[in-house]
């Protein structure tokens, strides 16, 4: 229990309940690996946008890395036919330069894939608000990843800078 709670100290979103964990925390000296006790500070390296040409979804990218040196990738796919909602996510448990090796792999066979850094701040809007749009869709989108992978995300968007742009929905004339 005692790991538990370190993690969720560092994962909700609710600063009262991380207080109540830290307090119950500093009561107990049971033995706890780095990585756990050095989650934080997290630091963001590097946001990328997989697209397709057509425009029909996404796959937003963020390099993150824990104080123990840790590197992981977060990917968000974020669906625009259904209302750019989160559809799926998962987090790659390697650097994102070689999760995006991965994907420009696979990628290659379709010319139509376009990889583009994205600002740090861009890429917490946009999938904050497809987040939030995702969780009053329904019925509720559900794979094998999400939103079991749902808190991580959240986690590692929280140390996003803010102000950026989310996306751009067009108004569309009867012409066009």
């Amino acid at each position: 229990t005692t790991a538990l709670l370190t993690a969720l100290a560092e994962m909700v979103d609710d600063e009262t309940v991380a207080r109540d964990i830290r307090r119950e925390l500093a009561t107990r000296d049971d033995p706890l690996p780095v990585w756990l006790t050095r989650m934080a500070p997290v630091t963001i390296d590097r946001a990328v946008l997989m697209g397709h040409v057509l425009g029909d979804g996404d796959n937003v990218m963020v390099a993150a890395r824990t104080d123990a040196g840790h590197e992981l990738t977060v990917v968000v796919y974020i669906d625009h036919n259904l209302g750019t909602v989160v559809k799926d996510a998962f987090v790659v448990h390697e650097p994102i330069d070689r999760a995006l090796a991965s994907f420009c792999a696979t990628a290659e066979r379709d010319p139509d894939v376009v990889f583009d850094d994205l600002d740090l701040s861009d890429a917490r809007v946009r999938i904050t608000e497809a987040i939030d749009l995702g969780a009053v869709t329904v019925p509720p989108f559900e794979t094998d990843t999400w939103p079991a992978a749902r808190p991580l995300v959240e986690w590692v968007v929280r140390h996003l800078p803010v102000g950026g742009r989310g996306y751009e929905r067009p108004e569309w004339s009867d012409h066009d």
